[in-house]
């Protein structure tokens, strides 16, 4: 039952009436059996039966698992595309142009934290 209508308005908001009975639906919250809380008409009511196990279980034989397609990072916009995907659609980047200059530059900066890791250890820092 609707206490206090919505405005009308995006985002609006609305008041409502609850009624409390226990989880069998028989009688009510306040101990009467058959009688329902606020005059609520049992036709106004309506059950919500729980699904039954058997439609929500899938046979793994009848839906044949499909694996998702293979994606790879572009390295100049950071978004993923698809593996065999050669200009980024969305940078307009070389995806393989890309791929081999970030791993030119991490093997650079690996082999300059080594150089670092073996001066500081001389230093004894």
């Amino acid at each position: 039952m609707l206490a206090e209508a919505a405005p009308g308005v995006p985002f609006d908001h609305a008041q409502f009436e609850l009624i409390l009975e226990p989880l069998d639906g028989n009688g009510s919250a306040n101990g009467k059996k058959g009688q329902l809380d606020i005059g609520a008409r049992p036709k106004q009511l309506v059950q919500i039966s729980p699904l039954k196990r058997s439609r929500l279980t899938v046979k793994a034989s009848s839906h044949p698992r499909i694996p998702p397609p293979a994606l790879i990072l572009c390295r100049g916009c950071r978004r993923y595309v698809f593996a065999e995907t050669v200009t980024c659609p969305f940078c307009a980047g070389d995806v393989n142009a890309l791929a081999a200059a970030y791993h030119d530059r991490l093997r650079a900066a690996r082999k300059l934290s080594q150089r670092l890791r073996k001066r500081l250890k001389q230093i004894n820092v």
